[in-house]
């Protein structure tokens, strides 16, 4: 299971870094790019842009985020995580679907020629030891859950598939993971008759995308 570089967790205040801006490329939406330090993304309400300043010790300056397409953060140890903007869908009922016009930040942990498996949080943030920390935010106090989801290079959206849920057992979580990646896939007969038979599970999200990136020839594409 891939989940060595993502932590989730609702204690995020225990584990954060104190470190605000990161150094960073900012890639936006009329082709730009810029190199910096930059603060981590935020899907809250109340925050609608991204800080970003040339040098560690220079001068902020709000960016929206509607203007910035993705980012590309560094850590002190190495570690690079990338972070886009992209509207989404859910599935509904049997053929039934929603999509969400408003874009959010998702932490892209898998990107390749062929597909990008990302998670969608409500906030982000790097611990001391320069792993992502993603914030599920919650419902009342007691459960939270951070979707998962594929985007293809010719879709407008991301597609939910399914979602890690804390602080509560979510019934069917299985079952409608195999009916929406099987739903998903569904131009992919081979692809769709191991999802039908069990070979991945819902926490294999990571797996299922490289299965998909093998049947299409599709190359990995690093974070840069």
């Amino acid at each position: 299971m891939k989940h060595l570089l993502t932590l989730l967790t609702f204690f995020i205040a225990l584990t954060a870094y104190s470190q605000t801006f990161y150094p960073a490329k900012v890639v936006f939406t009329n082709g730009k790019t810029t190199e910096g330090y930059a603060e981590l993304p935020k899907n809250t309400t109340l925050n609608s842009s991204v800080r970003i300043k040339a040098g560690q010790k220079g001068k902020a300056t709000n960016h929206k985020n509607d203007d910035i397409y993705q980012i590309v953060y560094t850590t002190k140890n190495g570690n690079q995580f990338l972070f886009e903007r992209s509207t989404f869908r859910e599935f509904r009922g049997d053929d039934g679907e929603k999509v969400y016009e408003k874009k959010l930040w998702m932490f892209v942990k898998y990107q390749t020629s062929s597909i990008k498996y990302l998670n969608k949080a409500l906030s982000y943030s790097i611990n001391k030891d320069g792993d992502m920390i993603l914030d599920a935010g919650s419902t009342g106090g007691t459960w939270a859950e951070i979707p998962l989801l594929f985007k293809r290079p010719n879709e407008d959206f991301a597609t939910i598939i399914t979602s890690m849920a804390f602080g509560a057992t979510v019934l069917g979580t299985e079952k409608r993971f195999k009916k929406f990646a099987r739903r998903y896939f569904n131009d992919e007969p081979t692809l769709v008759a191991r999802i039908e038979n069990g070979d991945f599970k819902s926490e294999q999200m990571y797996e299922l995308a490289q299965a998909y990136n093998t049947l299409k020839g599709g190359q990995e594409i690093k974070a840069e």
